[in-house]
């Protein structure tokens, strides 16, 4: 099952390094709130578009796969991005679940 979701690239700095990373988000603003803390500064956010996010079971959990311009990206449990993709893709989600439950006869 595939499904398309707002990604951003987000670039960031610290006192040692400068670095970037992609993330799915409402807009700009809230990707750059999934990374500014006190030790963090964003410096950038660039909006990749909708891009394609496939749906799958792992055996364990629901995993997401997207393919941006700039990366390809995968969110499981853990993975900064993965709860607003469980939350945005609900229904999906649901019926992966569902699936799932009437496979192992729950």
């Amino acid at each position: 099952m595939a499904e398309k979701a707002l990604f951003h690239q987000v670039h960031m700095k610290n006192g040692h390094k400068s670095w970037w990373d992609v993330v799915p988000a409402q807009s700009a603003k809230h990707a750059a709130a999934c990374f500014q803390n006190n030790d963090i500064a964003v410096i950038n956010v660039d909006c990749l578009g909708w891009c394609l996010v496939e749906l799958a079971w792992d055996g364990n959990n629901v995993v997401f796969r997207a393919n941006t311009d700039v990366c390809d990206c995968y969110f499981e449990p853990g993975v900064l991005g993965y709860d607003f993709l469980m939350n945005y893709f609900q229904v999906a989600v649901g019926e992966i679940m569902e699936s799932v439950r009437e496979s192992y006869d729950y």
